[in-house]
Formats: C-alpha cells, structure tokens, sequence
C-alpha cells in the first residue's frame, strides 16, 4: 500500500517548477515557510483562523505559526480581523495567483509523455480524487477539498490537472493519516515522537530535539515533556538511555500506519486491476521522463 503514496509523491516532487520561482518569494520578502503559511491560508474559507491554520501544521508549535503570521501581517499579505483571525489582502492574492499561474504556464509546455498518455493519466487521477470527495467520513478530506479551491479550469491541459490531481493526492494522505492518529487521542507532537523512535530515527530526547526543533519551533524541554506523556501511556520505556517502544506503543503506531493505509487506498477501489495496472506504468513512465528532463 505505501509503495502508492511514494509513487504519487515521487511524481509530484517530479513535476518541474519554471526558473527564479524561489527567487520571487524572496523578492516578496517571504522565505518559503511564511509562503506556505500564506498559500494555506488562501485555501480557507475565509476569514481564516488561527486554530485553521494550526490544524494544517499539528507537529509544529503554535508559536512558530504566531510568529510567521507576524511577518505576513507585516509585509502586508495578511490583516487581522481579530487577534485569531485574519483576511488574505489583495497583496496577498496577487502574490499566489502569480505563482500558480507562473507554475501552471511552465506545466503546461511540459510533454514527458505523449498527450494520449497525459489524458489517460490525469483521467485515472480524477476518478480517484473523485472517489474522495464522494466518500463519507473516516477519513477527513478537508486538506483535499481545500485544494480543489484552485483547481484549473476544465479545459486546461492535461499536465496542469496532473499537477492538481497528485497535489490532491498528497494532501489526502495527510488527511488519512492525521485522521488515523487521532482515533487515539494523541496530539500531533506526540504522535511524531512516537514514529521518529518506531522509525529508528531517533533514540533519545536530544537527538529529537535535534531532529525536529528547527522544523516544528519546540524545544528540548519540550519533547522531554512529550516523551513523559507517551511514558505515562504505557506507550513508551524511558527507563534506559535509550528510549524504546513498548510492546503497546509498537502496536499502536503500526495500527495508524495500517489505519491510513486502508484510508488512503480505499478510493483507489474504483479502478480495476487493469487501470491499476496502467495507472501504475504511467506513472512510473512519468517520473522516469520528468526526471531526465
């Protein structure tokens, strides 16, 4: 089952992006974490929250997301209706038309595959992305249907719904697996903790820290703290140097990872095995193109 996802998320990091794309954001006076803030916040219903905006990032410290909306404030891409809510301006607006349509321009001169092909891919993508957005809950789809807010006109071409379509894809991976994780009731912080020590990625409080505080804005104090919670769930033995999984914790993080599998792919249920099959070709064809362009 995973072996999908790295395949839709091989060919999504796959997708080219047209020269000085980066160099624009920094023009804007934006590093790429303050665009990411931005661009989620487009994707709202306005007016966006900050406990919206907090649920797209539930590894990270609020105060990390605090202090991005600060330079977004600042620079003009955002104005706050209250301390907890706020407008994208028009700044704002222009700023992400731009670059989607800066993006979708370059995708669309792109022809890794014969345009058959091209059509037949983003067909099959559709029918899964569909299959999403007709399906009731478990799983939330929430991060997906916010993507479809910018998705290109029908008549756009293939490339540029391709793109729209394994974007979709990833983001209801998140949706799986944060919705997989929160039958437990665990929150996002600790839930990582649990996979980096699953993963073999981690083994004590320090090499946590190193591994995630730039990233996630928490410090060592505190995920010495989350590690105390997991303890407390039986979840975790700290009692050595060395921190370990237990029988229990073992269970339970491969139990999410099983869960968000089986969200993940349940849509995919609407292909049969020969548009598996093919749907599998094409995407490994498109990658292996993309990748030696």
């Amino acid at each position: 089952m995973e072996e999908w996802f790295a395949l839709v998320q091989s060919a999504a990091r796959a997708l080219p992006h047209p020269d000085g794309i980066a160099e624009s954001l920094s023009d804007a006076g934006l590093q790429h974490a303050e665009f990411g803030v931005l661009y989620r916040a487009c994707l709202c219903e306005p007016p966006v929250t900050f406990d919206m905006l907090a649920d797209w990032t539930p590894y990270s410290a609020p105060v990390l997301l605090k202090a991005r909306l600060d330079i977004l404030l600042d620079e003009g891409f955002l104005q706050a209706v209250d301390a907890r809510e706020y407008l994208v301006t028009d700044k704002g607006l222009a700023l992400i038309q731009n670059w989607a349509e800066r993006i979708r321009a370059h995708l669309a001169a792109q022809t890794p595959l014969p345009t058959r092909d091209l059509q037949r891919l983003s067909s099959l993508l559709s029918r899964i992305v569909q299959a999403v957005l007709a399906a009731p809950p478990p799983p939330s789809h929430d991060r997906l249907l916010s993507n479809r807010r910018i998705a290109p006109v029908a008549s756009a071409v293939p490339m540029v719904h391709i793109d729209q379509y394994l974007t979709d894809m990833v983001y209801f991976r998140d949706d799986a697996h944060v919705s997989a994780w929160r039958l437990h009731k665990l929150d996002g912080p600790c839930v990582e903790v649990l996979t980096l020590l699953w993963r073999g990625e981690a083994e004590d409080v320090d090499g946590l820290s190193q591994a995630l505080s730039e990233r996630r804005g928490h410090d060592r104090d505190d995920y010495a703290t989350f590690v105390q919670v997991l303890e407390k769930r039986g979840l975790l033995d700290a009692s050595q140097p060395t921190l370990t999984l237990t029988p229990q914790g073992q269970a339970l993080r491969e139990e999410i990872e099983a869960t968000t599998n089986r969200y993940y792919m349940f849509p995919w249920t609407v292909l049969n095995p020969t548009d598996v099959q093919q749907l599998r070709g094409l995407l490994e064809r498109f990658v292996q193109a993309l990748s030696r362009a």
